[in-house]
């Protein structure tokens, strides 16, 4: 699926966020309603309780995504 869209930028070049037409995001609204967790196998699950417990007692570090690639370009 492809979707129109207009990306805002801040005043140091950095996407923030993505307007795009409400059809569209009604569209997208109601494909992700109707999922459901089933559809992930008893292991992603865990493995993202895991990782969640994780990030609400502080014990991880978070990255900002465009740090985190910028990390992986300099590689």
């Amino acid at each position: 699926m492809t979707i129109k869209h207009q990306t805002v930028f801040d005043s140091d070049g950095k996407p923030t966020a993505a307007l795009i037409p409400w059809e569209e995001f009604e569209t997208l609204r109601d494909r992700l309603a109707t999922l459901d967790d089933e559809q992930l196998s008893p292991e992603w699950k865990e493995e993202i309780d895991r990782r969640a417990k994780e990030i609400d007692e502080g014990t991880v570090e978070l990255i900002d995504g465009e740090d985190f690639l910028n990390r992986l370009r300099n590689v």
